[in-house]
Parts: C-alpha cells; sequence; structure tokens
C-alpha cells in the first residue's frame, strides 16, 4: 500500500479548507487543525492525513563546568535546533524556562547536576537532556604536620610527614623564601647548614589553597665527621 501521510515540505501542510468543522481527527485518529507550517496560523492539511512532528530535539551543552569549582553561580551554555527553547533544572528542582547562557541560582557545597532539555515548535522536548554533574568547594584546606625533625637537625636531610583534613588534597612546600612547590607527603629536605623555615600547604581540587601554612622552624648544623 502507499503511504499518503505527509512530509514536513508538503505544500499541502496547512493548505486545507480553512473554514470551522470538519472532523477533528485524520485517519491515524490524531488531531486535525494543527499549526503544521508555524505562521502561527493553524489550518487542516489537505488529504487524509495531518502533519505532526513528533521527533525530539537533540540537547548540546556547548559550555559547563565540571569537577570541583569554587564558583557558586555557574554558567551554562548549550544549544539545539533552530526554533526550540529551553528549559533548565539544577538538582530536583523543577524544570523552567530558560536561555543560553543560563547561570545557576546560588548553590550549597557539595555535588550537584544541572539539566537542560529543548522543546521544539511542535512542543516535542528531548526525552534525554545535556547533563552535568560537578561539585561546589569554595572551602579553604587546614594543613598539619604530622611528623617532624628536631629542632636540631645533623642528619644529611630534614624529614617532614604531612596531611589535610580532607583526603582529596595535594601539597605545595618551600623552604625559607623559595617559591611554592609540588610537594608529597613524606617530604626530605636537603638544607645548608644555618636556621630555616619549612613551609607547607594543602590545596583543593577546586583550587582552593590553605591561607596559614603549616610552619616549622629548625637549624641545620654540620654533620659531624666520625
Amino acid at each position: 500500500d502507499d503511504d499518503y501521510r505527509l512530509a514536513p515540505t508538503s505544500p499541502l501542510v496547512d493548505a486545507g479548507n480553512p473554514a470551522a468543522g470538519g472532523p477533528a481527527l485524520d485517519l491515524d485518529r490524531t488531531p486535525r487543525v494543527v499549526d503544521g507550517d508555524l505562521d502561527l496560523t493553524a489550518v487542516r492539511d489537505m488529504g487524509a492525513y495531518e502533519w505532526h512532528d513528533s521527533t525530539p530535539p537533540d540537547t548540546t551543552l556547548v559550555s559547563a563546568p565540571s569537577g570541583a569549582i569554587r564558583d557558586t553561580t555557574p554558567t551554562f551554555a548549550f544549544g539545539s535546533e533552530t526554533g526550540a527553547v529551553f528549559e533548565c533544572k539544577v538538582d530536583a528542582a523543577a524544570y523552567a524556562p530558560c536561555t543560553s547562557p543560563f547561570t545557576s541560582p546560588a548553590l550549597g557545597q557539595g555535588g550537584h547536576v544541572f539539566m537542560v532539555r529543548a522543546v521544539d515548535a511542535y512542543s516535542n522536548a528531548d526525552a534525554t537532556p545535556a547533563q552535568r554533574s560537578f561539585t561546589v568547594d569554595t572551602v579553604s584546606p587546614t594543613t598539619r604536620l604530622v611528623r617532624k625533625p628536631g629542632k636540631v637537625v645533623s642528619a644529611p636531610k630534614a624529614k617532614f610527614t604531612f596531611s589535610a583534613n580532607e583526603g582529596a588534597a595535594t601539597f605545595q612546600c618551600r623552604v625559607d623564601g623559595k617559591k611554592y612547590k609540588p610537594c608529597l607527603s613524606p617530604t626530605k629536605l636537603k638544607v645548608k647548614p644555618g636556621k630555616h623555615t619549612f613551609y607547607v600547604r594543602a590545596v583543593y581540587a577546586a583550587g582552593n589553597v590553605d591561607a596559614t601554612p603549616a610552619t616549622y622552624r629548625f637549624t641545620k648544623v654540620r654533620t659531624p665527621k666520625g
């Protein structure tokens, strides 16, 4: 059998009798008198079938934060097919109309999920919204020295062990007036004889740095010759 259903580009879309009345449903039992050509005037199509676009749009995230971030009001950019509008939500909130770029309301510490779906001109909504998970972390870490050498060191190297109040931290160390450099715990320092100050600070994944590094002062003396 031939298929006489209309294509979206058919000249028969919105080309039927514009007068009121006529059957309310087409042969597929779907409503007639639909604005198929989107000219803001609903007119029944010619033939036994009414054109209905049932294909949902696809939503794409153009830019979005990920991982750990310090921004409590992150911004998201997204897109879809021409003529589509969007609905956004964060976490358990309900979907609400939005435009790109979208800036979220202020978010608390911890994990969050942003979701956005496109809705086309025929009210078809994307059934698989674009989404992005991320974590807001604005809290600065606290660094502490777990083990340290004596106040007077004669060994070739001074050994320090340190930690942060949360496990997912990296560390930066420096001695005296030098610049901070990445370091691991434990770390061993080789310094010249004299007085020294060791500094270590924790850094979280979002970039939060301990503003009050752990500090330890010690004196290196020459190793006795035996």
